[in-house]
């Protein structure tokens, strides 16, 4: 105690400075905490910072290909965001695939040769799809082929009863003689009477028919399933078709019998000519024949019921106001016509590759459009549907668009039961321009084969059948004009609302029907072709 007692004095003497010396040194440990923790705090900001700018910068730099050429588009760096859109693209796209698949199957049903063509012709064409595909080696050998040529014919008899129509032809080609329909009318009157007066066939149809069908149609037909040398470009000296005559003739009676079951629906419960809807079948055309002159396009009528008020100042205003209106209204559907037609123009512009009428003699040249009514070259067609990468034309890898023409003279009020039934079909017809009284039925295209004179068409230098009669000529133009036909023909007479005694009319149908592909995974997961190219059995994909 003795010891420390100094000590203590000399703190009591200089308590003051020994306590500024105490305050001086916690000041200066606490000011180096507090200093330390604010540069930590700040640098570990300034690593945030740094990393946020960095994933700005990454946003804004990062670029996914599209498919389509050299496109890209913005994609977000984020990997849940990433993997969960993945999920969201891979279920729409095999939701995609499965409609793809419905819609194939449906139609594949239909598309069959059963019953028409013996088992060893029709699988090798079955196996062959698309059937533009080009052909590898031999699908069908001559003799195969010849059989074609003779089975075929013999079926267009039973393609005619599904409207209750006689076939005018034997099955060499050759029309049926007097003693045969006599035959056919006796053996046949129990489908129903009714003859169809005043119709140019009616001499040549028994009293069964429901529908009396164009003999000129029919011999277009006639020619299509019986003569095959002299047309895109076949030299065969025994007139044998060649394999991609065989794949789009029967593409077009597949067609055919699709557009049949429609009339037959439409004529559904009727047993006499003079009593059903459609009582007369003028021409049906399809493919490149249904496009031989240009069609115009149709705008849809505005219907607007005014109020009563509205009327009551129409009649103040002496319907100024209404023409004015009219006026404008009318201006700015002329503009949407012309904008549209200029895009429509725009997109033919862009194409790399214009319609081209003589390159090439393939029967599938010119015979599909695209979605702006264009005719497609048989090169793009093939280039399309055998494209394992998107471009801007592989909506033709999923179906492939036929244009068609179908001309009666039915009920005008079963106009909206017709257009349902195509729409409801299993080919699901898209029906684009309905025309009154503009065809003319003594007008029909004919085929005949180059160099065999006279007739209605001839064979161009491209190989395809061209049309010199036309299907009532010239088309329309902003879907008013007549095109040749007009409103009378030898038959009818004019169409004068105050002389009529019926509601039937003579009617055109033309649109397109959507020819499905087998489905084409690739399409839509090129990582699996990927795969199963480089060999690898895990590949995916069925």
């Amino acid at each position: 105690m003795e010891k420390i007692k100094p000590a203590l004095q000399w703190l009591v003497r200089n308590r003051f400075w020994v306590t500024c010396v105490l305050v001086a040194s916690v000041t200066l440990v606490t000011w180096f905490l507090a200093s330390t923790a604010i540069e930590k705090e700040r640098e570990s900001g300034a690593r945030k910072l740094k990393q946020k700018k960095t994933a700005i910068e990454t946003v804004l730099s990062s670029n996914v290909a599209t498919g389509v050429g050299a496109e890209t588009l913005k994609v977000h760096p984020n990997e849940g965001t990433a993997k969960g859109m993945a999920e969201r693209i891979d279920a729409a796209a095999e939701a995609a695939l499965a409609a793809w698949e419905a819609r194939y199957n449906n139609q594949k049903d239909l598309m069959q040769y059963a019953g028409v063509l013996p088992k060893h012709i029709r699988d090798p064409l079955a196996n062959h799809e698309p059937m533009e595909k080009p052909v590898e080696g031999m699908l069908l050998d001559d003799q195969q082929r010849a059989t074609f040529k003779e089975e075929i014919p013999k079926h267009m008899p039973t393609m005619a009863g599904k409207i209750q129509a006689t076939w005018k032809f034997n099955p060499d080609g050759t029309e049926k003689t007097d003693a045969q329909k006599e035959s056919e009318r006796i053996g046949g009157g129990d489908r129903g009477g009714g003859g169809a007066g005043g119709d140019s066939d009616s001499k040549d149809s028994p009293a069964m028919d429901l529908v009396i069908w164009s003999k000129k149609n029919q011999t277009l037909w006639n020619t299509k399933v019986t003569t095959f040398q002299g047309f895109h470009g076949n030299l065969d000296d025994q007139g044998r078709p060649t394999t991609s005559q065989i794949l789009a003739l029967s593409q077009d009676l597949w067609i055919l019998s699709g557009i049949f079951d429609v009339i037959a629906k439409v004529n559904e419960g009727y047993t006499a000519n003079d009593l059903a809807p459609i009582e007369r079948l003028d021409h049906v055309l399809v493919g490149s024949e249904a496009i031989n002159s240009e069609l115009g396009s149709l705008t849809v009528m505005s219907y607007k019921v005014p109020s009563l008020q509205g009327v009551q100042e129409e009649k103040n205003r002496g319907g100024s106001a209404s023409r004015k209106k009219s006026k404008q209204e009318s201006q700015r559907e002329a503009t949407r016509r012309k904008t549209k037609k200029s895009r429509a123009a725009k997109r033919a512009a862009k194409r790399s590759t214009p319609f081209q009428p003589n390159a090439s003699k393939s029967p599938f040249h010119g015979r599909y459009v695209d979605r702006d009514f264009t005719q497609l070259n048989e090169s793009e067609i093939t280039s399309v549907i055998t494209s394992d990468s998107l471009t801007e034309q592989s909506y033709l890898a999923v179906a492939k668009r036929v244009p068609v023409r179908i001309a009666v003279k039915m009920d005008e009020r079963r106009i909206n039961d017709f257009l349902a039934a195509a729409a409801n079909s299993p080919f699901a017809f898209e029906i684009r321009q309905v025309r009154v009284n503009k065809h003319n039925p003594s007008e029909v295209p004919e085929l005949t084969a180059s160099g065999s004179g006279g007739g209605a068409g001839s064979e161009d230098e491209s190989g395809r059948p061209s049309m010199a009669g036309g299907s009532g000529g010239g088309g329309l133009v902003d879907g008013n004009s007549p095109g040749g036909g007009g409103g009378e023909d030898a038959e009818d007479g004019p169409f004068l609302p105050h002389t009529r005694t019926n509601f039937d009319v003579k009617i055109e149908f033309i649109g397109i029907v959507k020819v499905y592909n087998p489905v084409n995974r690739s399409l839509f997961f090129p990582e699996e072709a990927q795969v199963a190219s480089s060999g690898n059995p895990a590949s995916a994909g069925n």
